[in-house]
């Protein structure tokens, strides 16, 4: 998981051998650093691919194989006499032939390196675009080998990449810097790309505006204290940036009063309560309450116990209703008490189609919920994979918007770092259905706050196919991180239940006729 560094050069021993024959049989998914540039522009040197062993091979695929003693990523160019022809994008000819066991298996998506830009986010080579101009390169690798003529193939590649950047457009620069800035402590890379953007000049307001609109305010501007006043930030949007500090510091007092009262209550009658999603990230991540902005007090008490816990703290959560009936004001919330499973993150309650889910085991949660004192009130809070769990369901329920609920993500695995049992995620995205969306809010998470994930765990599971429209939408949000995706539309599941959702919210009735085909 680790990953391999594999220089074109590289010479496999009989150990290495073997262990790339196991993991070839093994069918996971792992990371392999590429050396050298036979693969440019699509494949650089020092980036990263995910690679899914023992996967199904076309023309057009590229692949990590071992050829001569060597280990290579290249392209799937044809078959000869039952062997594979392969050849770099960027290579003068073709490379010997191969055998199929020699493959040990298909590049999935490429992991840059460099900055955070349209270029620097990780790019999937199994999307029907990709596998299109995969297949043109293909051909056009074969054409110029028979005639010995033209460029080499890489330049269907280099003109893909330019039509991307022009229809798709590339990530803003004030996005790329609230994305650098919005986290708790910025590493040394993010800290040289974020001066650099500062010095290429930047369009302050924005990023004052869609601080706000992502709920990062607080954390960007800690992050640009981290940045030093050396680097340039003007006087005028430091002040912005700690206005919303200060409004969210005030804001999380009184909040944190009205839970430890909650607690309190609840103490008093002798009932557990767990903490969710903002409560409990803010007794376990963050040391300053004020850098995370959430929403409702989010907790759960068991089933049983519910009643008598409502009792106990109605004097409590009743004024907030009656204070703030619509919950639209900026500075109000509520004191969510549910039962044992809270419902804003039972997976099972939203989306359909392919991307229908199950519940979570929410007595396994209970079980292994951690004890922590929130102002000498006790309370419980998932462990930290239950946690991560949670906060990608809450993330998945409302299509990552706004951005916090992401970074809320990228926050939470880099603060428990090895504490995050994967292998549990894996197994609970599985049983619930929830690993044909984690994959995107984990990926998300490790392409906008470099949130260190198993690369097994940025895959989609096999045979699970997404819509064209579904990958569309999905791609704009990962280049556009603020934009706010519609939902309905795209975890209804199909394209009858897209439509459909699409009618509602533009307050179209569908007639009966329209109804009765698009069910068949």
């Amino acid at each position: 998981e680790g990953g391999w560094r594999l220089p074109m050069t590289a010479t496999l021993n009989p150990t290495l051998s073997s262990l790339a024959d196991w993991w070839r049989r093994s069918g996971s998914v792992g990371r392999v650093q590429v050396a050298g540039e036979s693969m440019t522009p699509l494949i650089g040197d020092g980036d990263r691919v995910r690679v899914r062993a023992g996967a199904r091979l076309s023309r057009g695929d590229v692949v990590v194989a071992c050829t001569r003693g060597t280990l290579v990523v290249h392209r799937v160019t044809g078959r000869k006499a039952g062997l594979v022809v392969l050849r770099g994008d960027n290579s003068p000819a073709g490379d010997s032939p191969v055998r199929p066991e020699d493959i040990l298996g298909r590049v999935t998506a490429v992991e840059r390196g460099g900055a955070l830009t349209a270029s620097g986010l990780s790019a999937r080579l199994d999307t029907p675009v990709a596998r299109a101009v995969a297949r043109a390169t293909t051909v056009y690798a074969n054409l110029q080998a028979a005639t010995g003529r033209g460029p080499r193939p890489c330049v269907i590649q280099a003109a893909a990449l330019r039509a991307q950047r022009a229809v798709v457009g590339s990530m803003s620069p004030e996005d790329q810097f609230l994305l650098l800035t919005a986290r708790l402590h910025v590493s040394h890379g993010a800290a040289v790309r974020a001066r650099a953007l500062i010095s290429d000049g930047l369009d302050w307001a924005a990023v004052a505006r869609r601080a706000w609109l992502g709920q990062l305010g607080p954390l960007v501007y800690n992050g640009v204290r981290q940045l030093g006043e050396e680097a340039g930030v003007p006087r005028q949007a430091v002040d912005r940036l700690r206005a919303l500090y200060v409004g969210n510091l005030l804001r999380s007092r009184k909040s944190n009063a009205l839970l430890v009262e909650t607690l309190g209550l609840l103490e008093a009658e002798g009932i557990e309560v767990l903490g969710h999603k903002g409560v409990a990230l803010t007794a376990t991540v963050f040391d300053d309450a004020a850098l995370h902005i959430s929403g409702d007090i989010d907790l759960s008490v068991r089933d049983a116990e519910r009643p008598r816990a409502e009792r106990a703290t109605r004097g409590v959560r009743q004024p907030l209703v009656e204070a703030f009936p619509t919950r639209r004001e900026p500075d109000c919330f509520h004191i969510e008490l549910d039962g044992t499973a809270h419902h804003d993150l039972d997976p099972s309650l939203f989306g359909a189609g392919r991307w229908r889910t199950g519940s979570f085991d929410w007595d396994g949660i209970w079980r292994r919920a951690r004890p922590v004192s929130v102002c000498g009130r006790a309370m419980l809070v998932p462990c930290a994979t239950d946690l991560i769990l949670t906060l990608v369901a809450n993330g998945v329920r409302r299509g990552f918007t706004p951005v916090r609920l992401v970074s809320d993500v990228a926050e939470a695995i880099g603060h428990f770092g090895d504490d995050v049992d994967w292998e549990l995620f894996g197994d609970v995205a599985r049983t619930t259905g929830l690993d044909h969306r984690s994959w995107i809010a984990l990926g998300l998470a490790a392409d906008w706050f470099e949130a260190q994930v198993p690369a097994r765990l940025l895959e989609p599971p096999r045979g699970f196919r997404p819509a064209v429209y579904e990958r569309a939408l999905l791609e704009a949000k990962r280049r556009q991180p603020f934009l706010r995706l519609p939902t309905r539309v795209l975890w209804a599941g199909s394209v009858p239940g897209a439509l459909c959702a699409a009618m509602r919210l533009a307050r179209v009735r569908p007639q009966r006729t329209v109804r009765g085909r698009l069910r068949r």
